[in-house]
């Protein structure tokens, strides 16, 4: 019992310390978009609160990747397990995509809602460069998925906490200026925002490309192969536990958008 407990804090810590990262990332820039005034914090919270709801609205379909890829490599298909992480690719590229036209649309939806036109606009202003984000958020969780499947999340694990500061480190100038540099408020937390997921993501790709355990696989990650069979697959089977997912997760973050919009 004690063994199966274990393994579950194992596999499902990274899963925990990635959820809270990405929170705290989000929680650094109000902190400090705080300091710029009222306005420009009740701007910054609605956008990051619709950047949450629109984030989670197709987490499920990629986070499905992850089983097929635990058992292609528990079979040893390198071909399967290489496909279906392409898949991935592909689904984080085109979701992610579709989630950013909403959030470029930030201003038009919060008017709709009767929103105050001065802090739209200042929610639009955040949410216009970190809507690239969630193409990178979502490459992350693909990436994340490859590695659990292979029991080995630990790596990725340390980069989500080192992510906490560093983002820090990179708002605190962008935001508020450093000595006689001032700083770009919420633009520069928009630009933070997107920065920090890029580094993420790149360094997932640096930690996958080193690991041993792929090398006989042959990865090519700026050239994925796109398998309309197996995406329709994910999508018809997995899209279950998306709606699952964004009703679990989702619901908490669509209420606090709607009441402080």
């Amino acid at each position: 019992m004690f063994v199966v407990m274990k393994q579950l804090l194992f596999l499902g810590m990274p899963l925990a310390v990635g959820f809270i990262s990405q929170m705290m990332i989000s929680f650094t820039d109000a902190a400090l978009v705080a300091h710029l005034g009222v306005q420009a914090l009740s701007g910054t919270m609605l956008a990051l609160s619709m950047f949450s709801f629109v984030m989670l609205l197709e987490l499920g379909i990629i986070t499905a990747v992850a089983p097929k890829l635990a058992e292609s490599f528990r079979r040893q298909e390198g071909y399967a397990l290489k496909a279906w992480f392409d898949q991935g690719i592909w689904l984080s590229l085109l979701i992610g995509m579709m989630n950013a036209i909403i959030l470029l649309n930030t201003r038009n939806i919060l008017c709709l809602l009767g929103q105050d036109v001065a802090i739209a606009n200042i929610a639009q202003e955040y949410n216009s460069g970190a809507a690239i984000g969630v193409v990178f958020f979502y490459l992350y969780v693909n990436s994340r998925g490859l590695l659990s499947a292979i029991g080995n999340p630990k790596p990725l694990t340390w980069v989500m906490l080192a992510a906490i500061l560093v983002n820090f480190l990179i708002s605190w100038p962008l935001i508020l200026g450093i000595g006689f540099a001032s700083g770009l408020g919420v633009f520069g937390a928009e630009i933070a925002s997107s920065l920090i997921r890029i580094l993420i993501v790149i360094a997932a790709a640096i930690i996958l490309t080193r690991n041993s355990a792929f090398h006989a696989f042959h990865f090519n990650y700026l050239r994925p192969k796109l398998e309309i069979s197996r995406i329709t697959t994910l999508l018809r089977v997995e899209l279950p536990i998306g709606i699952r997912i964004l009703i679990a997760e989702g619901f908490s973050s669509f209420i606090a958008f709607m009441i402080t919009a």
